[in-house]
């Protein structure tokens, strides 16, 4: 969440009067916040930063789609016209002639 330039102003103006008013508050929101500002997971440098674990998801799934597109590709292309079925042949390798209907031989 963020806050604006006044929040923030406010913010620090009650932080004042709480350190003049409460010296020994002060002092115990002093020692919390030196426990507990380093988090796991927090960390400054790390903000705005790519989980590893998300780029390792995002390229196992690039490699995936593109192992996919090779197999579509290789196993996918349509025959050539050149590649159709051939007339049967006879063992000496002469396409065997049928007579047309009504003829005679």
């Amino acid at each position: 969440m963020t806050s604006s330039r006044g929040d923030r102003r406010i913010l620090a103006e009650i932080e004042r009067h709480l350190d003049q008013d409460d010296p020994e508050l002060d002092s115990l929101i002093d020692t919390f916040n030196r426990q507990f500002t380093h988090r796991p997971g927090k960390d400054p440098k790390n903000v705005g930063k790519v989980p590893d674990w998300l780029v390792v998801a995002a390229l196992g799934l690039a490699i995936i789609a593109v192992f996919g597109i090779l197999i579509a590709g290789i196993f996918g292309t349509p025959s050539r016209p050149d590649d159709s079925p051939q007339p049967p042949k006879s063992p000496t390798g002469v396409a065997l002639q049928h007579p047309a209907p009504g003829s005679s031989r």
